[in-house]
């Protein structure tokens, strides 16, 4: 792998760890500013929600004090003259004041006057909503000395309602209450999407003791109670989080849940804001690395690239004598000097071998001993003149492997073995074979080889020399064949006596 390569590699790894922990940081941090500003926001709107419904409390109470502060209702509770009923109390007044029902009682707590409104059919006032009116809370309206006043939401069998309870008084106020007049209607989908429209979100309600049959209500019921009346839905989609914030009836009691659905706007921000950030940090990134690549190309590699065709070109056979140039101060500027130093030094080194070679091969050429060098894999690389004229073969025709074609046959394999022998134990040589002449006649030959080696212990082949010792071979026959004559001689010698021995006992 090319070291541009390398540091790409590097560079992109090392960025792309600091973008990673980068963006991970931001990320954690940047999506929990945003969903604590999101629950903020879904909490705020769930208070809007809260002060709508408390909106419609008043409104209803500013509608029934137009009521309960009349003198005529006043009359009508003392005297429950029908004039009044006529005038003001007839069918259409309910559609009119987009009541479901209305309720008057006197002081002692009878019922003057009711009518009862749903689903344009008339009929009397349902028992539970009744029990409600039997509150003692209720009961105390307009049975003291003072005006006193009530509104807020009622659950019925019928759903929520939304209902007020006022004292009877005179115009100015001062009279002495005369009972309660009530109002109310139904909470039912058009009072929600009132709602909606004034709070701008999604809602939909359902009563406490219905929550759990809904399946967007349940886990709000479990999480929703007396010291937290907003729950935020812990697992949104990616377009909408939930928020429900619980209402208490006119009594204090748990009554209603209301659900609003908030477009997570906050949330997406978030993200896009998240992804504009690693776009930025990939861009910054990209554009780093390509300068790094470019700075570590102009500072590093350009140098390094110059010392490697400086080291190419005094490798040339033509330019052994050039050195290597590199502008600069830094540490390419002292390799670059090392790098002359250690070729100054090899020069004179080969100089040294190439001198201490020529002088050997001098000497060895004018010596009357055969001389011969091989390599590391028994390759001959030198012969001197002695070797050429007693084989009457040229050095090319003995370099290399083409030596052990003047070996006798009978003796080639035997050879061929001992010189590989020693050259794995990577010790002397001492053989004797025998070889073809200049003349074509086969000589016997005594060749002793000593090993060359490197100065760090490397096994770089033999140096050897070889002497005709035909005649001593000759002579070892010769000598060999007289003692067997003789050892011939003895014998019949000793058969001889042996035989006149005999003879003589006879």
């Amino acid at each position: 792998m090319k070291i541009r390569t390398k540091v790409f590699l590097i560079v992109v790894v090392v960025f792309g760890m600091l973008f990673f922990g980068i963006s991970t940081i931001f990320t954690n941090i940047e999506t929990a500013n945003f969903e604590k500003l999101e629950r903020q926001s879904v909490k705020d709107n769930m208070s809007r929600v809260d002060l709508a419904l408390e909106g419609r409390f008043d409104d209803l109470s500013v509608k029934l004090s137009d009521w309960s502060m009349w003198d005529d209702t006043y009359e009508f509770a003392e005297d429950r003259n029908a004039e009044y009923i006529e005038s003001n109390l007839q069918s259409e007044t309910l559609p009119q004041l987009r009541l479901n029902f209305i309720l008057i009682k006197n002081s002692a707590g009878e019922t003057i006057f009711e009518k009862y409104i749903l689903n344009n059919q008339e009929t009397p006032l349902p028992e539970d909503l009744e029990r409600i009116f039997l509150n003692p809370r209720i009961e105390a309206i307009g049975k003291g000395n003072t005006f006193d006043k009530i509104a807020g939401i009622v659950n019925t069998e019928n759903g929520p309602f939304i209902l007020a309870v006022q004292s009877i008084t005179s115009s100015d106020g001062s009279a002495i209450p005369k009972g309660y007049i009530s109002f109310g209607f139904v909470a039912d989908e058009n009072f929600t999407a009132s709602l909606s429209k004034a709070t701008v979100l999604k809602l939909e309600h359902s009563t406490v003791e219905n929550a759990s049959k809904q399946p967007l209500f349940v886990e709000a019921k479990k999480k929703l109670n007396l010291s937290s009346y907003t729950y935020i839905n812990e697992d949104p989609n990616e377009d909408v989080i939930s928020g429900f914030v619980l209402v208490d009836d006119i009594f204090g009691e748990p009554a209603v849940i209301f659900r609003a659905d908030v477009p997570r706007d906050i949330h997406k921000v978030g993200l896009e804001n998240t992804k504009r950030l690693d776009m930025f940090l990939i861009g910054i990134g990209i554009f780093e690395v390509f300068i790094i690549l470019m700075l570590f190309e102009f500072f590093v590699l350009r140098k390094i690239y110059k010392l490697v065709q400086g080291v190419k070109l005094v490798s040339s056979k033509n330019h052994k004598t050039e050195r290597l140039v590199v502008d600069g101060k830094d540490e390419f500027t002292k390799l670059n000097k090392e790098i002359n130093a250690m070729l100054d030094a090899i020069s004179a080194t080969l100089a040294e071998k190439k001198e201490s070679e020529s002088r050997f091969m001098n000497i060895a050429d004018t010596a009357p001993v055969m001389i011969w060098v091989s390599d590391s894999v028994n390759k001959i690389i030198y012969v001197n003149n002695a070797l050429t004229k007693f084989l009457g073969k040229s050095e090319e025709e003995l370099f290399g492997d083409a030596w052990t074609s003047v070996i006798h046959p009978d003796d080639k394999e035997h050879v061929l073995a001992e010189y590989r022998l020693a050259m794995e134990k990577q010790e002397p040589l001492s053989v004797k074979y025998r070889i073809i002449n200049a003349r074509g006649e086969y000589k016997w030959i005594l060749v002793e080889a000593v090993t060359r080696m490197t100065s760090q212990g490397m096994f770089r082949g033999y140096i050897g020399t070889a002497i005709d010792v035909t005649l001593f071979e000759e002579a070892d026959s010769k000598k060999s064949e007289y003692i067997s004559e003789i050892e011939r001689l003895n014998a019949l010698i000793r058969e001889l006596e042996l035989k006149v021995a005999k003879l003589e006992k006879k």
